[in-house]
């Protein structure tokens, strides 16, 4: 019977005296040890990649709702067809859901250069506020749903395609982004 305070490690040993087949035995001493310090590492490592890179947020509930028949219209991937020089945006991407709750929300994608080079960063898109006919403003918000990092004021074509404006940092610049996918 196996002790609740004691590591016990199986590994399957080939021995002579059963003709070579795996066995399952109990490793003890140094190679039980050596065993469960390394699967410790590794779970210990995976574990702290997975909480740092998508490490769980809860967003506040939206400020507006989009009416279904609206809402329905926007899911999707989009790709930005040009850069955005005063933003020094080179290249962005969108993916666009209606989720759980019945609200749009999303994520995007930008690659931006600077002085030092270029990087990428993620957005969430939330907020989704309905401006009228074929009108939409989203709100990008940092990934854990703070800071507002910039705010789309955007109309949507038959296409579904996308034209508007990208303010940030109380600068306006027009962007454009072609819907690529209707799945996200």
């Amino acid at each position: 019977m196996l002790g609740s305070n004691t590591i016990h490690c199986y590994s399957t040993v080939r021995m002579k005296s059963d003709g070579g087949n795996g066995v399952l035995r109990r490793a003890t001493g140094r190679r039980a040890f050596a065993s469960a310090m390394l699967a410790g590492a590794l779970l210990a490592t995976f574990a702290a990649t997975t909480l740092a890179t998508t490490g769980p947020y809860i967003l506040r509930p939206p400020k507006y709702h989009v009416a279904a028949k609206i809402a329905f219209l926007y899911p999707g991937r989009y790709t930005m067809r040009s850069a955005i020089a005063g933003a020094k945006l080179k290249t962005g991407h969108l993916g666009i859901e209606v989720n759980d709750d019945g609200f749009l929300d999303g994520i995007a994608q930008f690659e931006q250069y600077d002085a030092t080079g270029t990087s990428t960063w993620t957005a969430t898109l939330f907020d989704f506020r309905s401006l009228g006919k074929n009108r939409m403003q989203i709100s990008v918000l940092g990934p854990g749903g703070k800071p507002l990092l910039a705010l789309m004021r955007l109309v949507r074509d038959k296409s579904g395609n996308l034209t508007g404006q990208f303010a940030q940092n109380g600068h306006t610049y027009a962007v454009s982004w072609h819907k690529t996918s209707t799945k996200v």
